[in-house]
Order: C-alpha cells, then sequence, then structure tokens
C-alpha cells in the first residue's frame, strides 16, 4: 500500500451522566482521531485520552499534539524512506515506542494503520489475532452516586442486572467504601462485582497493621480490591495482597509490559486490568496478555469511554484466551452522547464473536455525526 494523506480531527463528545471516581467526574469526552488514506483503503484510529487524564496518563490536548508534532511526522517521515510505501503497523509501532512517543498516541496510529492493513487484507482483527468464534463475557462499571445515597447505589445496581452485565465493578474512594460495598452484597448475595479504588487509598508500607476497613472488605467475596494504591507503590500493594484472601487488582500501575512483570514479581498484582491503549496499542497488550498466561494471572480488559471504534479493538482483545474474566468492552451509546463510530457487538452481557467478523477493526465512521462533532486539526499529504 501506498500511504496518500494523514489527517488528524478532534471530536468533542459528551457524556450521557457525569462518572464519579475517587479522583475526578467525567463529563466532557473529547476525542481525538487519525485517518490514513492509502491507494486503495482508509484506516481509522481513535486516542483513548481522558479529557484531564489520570494520575499516569496525560490529558487529551497533550495526546492530540504528540500525534501532530511527533507521531505523523515520524510516520510520513519511515513512508518517504520507503519510497512511499507504507510499511506494516507492527514495524511502525516499534519505532515509535523506540523513539519515546508516548504509547497512548502510539496506540491511536497503530489502530489506523492496522485497520488499512486488514481492510486490504479482507481480514477482521479477531481473525488476525485468533479471538474470532469465541465469547466475551461484559461487567459494567457504576460510578460514585453524587448523592452519596445507598438507596440509589441499589437502584443502579439493580437496572445494571436488569441489562444482563455479567460483573459490576463499583467505583469507591475513602468515606465511600464500607458502607456501599456491604450494602451491594446484602442485596446481592450471589452477586459478581468489584471494587476499584483509582489508587485513593494512604500507602501501607509504613504501618504495621492492616487497617480494619480492608478486613471488613475482605469478608465480602468480591471479585478483586482494584488498584487501592497508586500506581508507583508497589509495596503497599504486595502488603495488602499478602494479608488479605481477596485479590489485589492491578490498573494504572500498569503501563507496560515491563511494569505488569515488575508487578507480579513482587507479588503486588494477583488480577490485571489491561488497557491496550495504556499500553501502547494491541501488539503491546497482547505481550502483556501472554504474560499474564505464562505467570497465571487472570486478566480483563478495561476501557477509557471510547467511542465504537476503540471499543470494538477492546472486544476483539477481550475475546483473547488469556482474558479470564468480564471486560468494560459495553456499548459506548451506554455512557456517550454521541456515536461518531459504529460499535456491532450489541449491549448485553455477553458477546458473541463470530468466525469471520466484518473486515477491518469491526467498526465504520457514520460521517453525517462524526462531521457534526469533529473538526480537522492537521492534514498532512504525501
Amino acid at each position: 500500500m501506498r500511504l496518500c494523506k494523514v489527517e488528524v480531527f478532534q471530536a468533542n463528545l459528551s457524556l450521557r451522566t457525569g462518572i464519579e471516581s475517587a479522583n475526578e467526574t467525567h463529563m466532557e469526552r473529547p476525542v481525538t482521531f487519525v485517518k490514513i488514506t492509502t491507494d486503495s483503503v482508509e484506516g481509522w484510529g481513535e486516542s483513548s485520552a481522558l479529557i484531564a487524564g489520570t494520575s499516569v496518563d496525560p490529558p487529551a490536548a497533550y495526546i492530540t499534539e504528540v500525534l501532530k508534532e511527533k507521531v505523523v511526522p515520524s510516520v510520513v517521515g519511515i513512508v518517504r524512506e520507503r519510497d512511499g510505501e507504507l510499511p506494516d503497523s507492527a514495524t511502525v509501532t516499534r519505532q515509535l515506542l523506540k523513539d519515546g512517543d508516548h504509547p497512548l498516541a502510539v496506540a491511536c496510529m497503530e489502530m489506523a494503520l492496522l485497520d488499512a492493513e486488514l481492510l486490504e487484507e479482507k481480514l477482521s482483527l479477531p481473525e488476525k489475532i485468533g479471538s474470532n468464534g469465541t465469547k466475551v463475557s461484559v461487567g459494567t462499571v457504576l460510578g460514585i452516586p453524587s448523592s452519596r445515597d445507598l438507596g440509589q447505589l441499589i437502584s443502579e445496581v439493580d437496572r445494571a442486572l436488569e441489562s444482563g452485565w455479567a460483573r459490576i465493578r463499583l467505583k469507591v474512594r475513602p468515606g465511600w467504601d464500607v458502607a456501599p460495598a456491604f450494602a451491594v452484597r446484602r442485596r446481592f448475595t450471589d452477586l459478581c462485582f468489584q471494587i476499584d479504588c483509582n489508587g485513593s487509598y494512604s500507602p501501607l508500607s509504613v504501618r504495621s497493621e492492616i487497617p480494619s476497613l480492608w478486613r471488613e472488605i475482605d469478608s465480602l467475596g468480591l471479585a478483586c480490591i482494584e488498584q487501592p494504591f497508586a500506581a508507583h507503590d508497589l509495596e503497599s500493594h504486595a502488603v495488602l495482597a499478602a494479608a488479605i484472601d481477596t485479590p489485589v487488582c492491578l490498573d494504572e500501575t500498569l503501563t507496560s509490559t515491563a511494569a505488569l512483570e515488575r508487578a507480579i514479581d513482587v507479588g503486588a498484582c494477583e488480577i490485571a486490568c489491561l488497557k491496550p491503549a495504556r499500553l501502547g496499542g494491541v501488539a503491546a497488550a497482547r505481550t502483556a496478555l501472554d504474560l499474564c498466561g505464562r505467570r497465571g494471572i487472570p486478566a480483563f480488559v478495561g476501557g477509557f469511554f471510547e467511542t465504537g471504534l476503540a471499543r470494538s479493538v477492546n472486544v476483539a482483545v477481550a475475546g483473547l484466551a488469556e482474558v479470564s474474566m468480564p471486560s468494560d468492552v459495553g456499548a459506548p451509546l451506554g455512557y456517550l452522547r454521541e456515536a461518531p463510530f459504529s460499535f456491532q457487538w450489541g449491549s448485553t452481557g455477553v458477546f458473541d464473536i463470530p468466525q469471520t467478523p466484518v473486515p477491518g477493526l469491526g467498526s465504520h465512521c457514520e460521517e453525517a455525526i462524526f462531521n457534526e462533532f469533529a473538526t480537522t486539526v492537521l492534514t498532512q499529504d504525501l
């Protein structure tokens, strides 16, 4: 394939309701997209960066600048050295990560290149990576109610279960933890649910004993306790993991396969929440999942409130054999008001990936909606 043009777009989307976590409330959802045009096909990529970033991820505006100032010029330079021929996505991704470009930006470009490759080959992403013909168990996330009302929380869990979700991921923070977790367990005795702390608790490394709240939560039979401490604090996670029966899951800590391996080595990671975008794309996620498989670490795929484009990629990754827990890959219209890209997988708690899914990444641009919300921020012709 010969590369003809690269474009970068900014779409200003919004969430249906504010989703409050330990550190922020999500309302706006700006999304950056990359489109590559070749002599035969078009490929799309999506940046998963959030508007304000996270404790380990930079904000969306920063990733947009990295794409414009570094990633796109790098790809154009690679192509020009090859007299216009586009190398495979794996080659480009390795070079971009080697050059130190941010994984969130690299994942966006990898997605566009991979989409074009697959369309050219008339293959789907699940076929390419070996997740076709599988079932994906899907969970959902419930934010902290603005009212801090336990009755409202129970009603939200009821509605989520009526929708068929396989697992509930409950956001907590200091002061909103033991009471909501106990209330949910009392009402739903057999429910598979976990709590997600977003690194909001004080470290354990300087304490002589485990605080009582972790002992109380340990009695509830949760699927896991996710990221209780700061991303860099492996020691506290290891201390807690050794002291309680409930598995400790890491999310924000896992920014690379090397970070995952370090966490496993010190006993800080008993379950892995892997986000392909944070790791640097599909290839990086597959490497991380291979490591989880070798080390016996259960894993699931997390999300960043993506559109149907990136979420379709996550569904394909979630169908891999090493993903053994329900993943956060529900339909984007469950949380986004606008749908600039299609999502073919439905909205129930289990997705069936057919043997021969749609070629490419499995999502197409809804041009009328996209054009309403998106503006062009860069056009690079070759």
